[in-house]
């Protein structure tokens, strides 16, 4: 029995097409994967980025959408801290037992202060 193998002309091509189709399938991987964490962040934040900033159109908090209100200059004084915001920000809210606050707000690290109202029904 007699063994053929590829001309040693065809192998470097061989390997060149190998290369290649890795090459395609890890870029449209990396497509794939970059579309899915845009399309995450705009459906947490409502906003398409690959990281939302210190202030974005809507936060997530307590299981509940919260929409950016204006600007306030003062919080309640029994606000507290009750977690991380994104960009860096901090939410700020005050006791509400166990149902979700109607109104959030957001310490951004520039040092301004906003207020998020809540979105929808239960």
């Amino acid at each position: 029995m007699t063994v053929v193998s590829a001309s040693p002309a065809h192998r470097p091509r061989r390997a060149l097409l190998v290369l290649a189709a890795v090459g395609m399938v890890l870029v449209v991987g990396a497509t794939a994967a970059t579309g899915l964490r845009a399309e995450w962040v705009q459906h947490r934040y409502g906003v398409w980025a690959l990281q939302p900033g210190p202030h974005p159109p809507v936060i997530w908090y307590r299981g509940r959408d919260y929409r950016r209100g204006g600007p306030v200059t003062v919080v309640p004084p029994d606000a507290a801290r009750v977690g991380p915001a994104p960009g860096g920000s901090v939410i700020l809210s005050e006791p509400s037992g166990d149902v979700a606050p109607t109104v959030v707000y957001v310490r951004c690290p520039d040092g301004s202060l906003l207020h998020y109202d809540l979105s929808g029904g239960p």
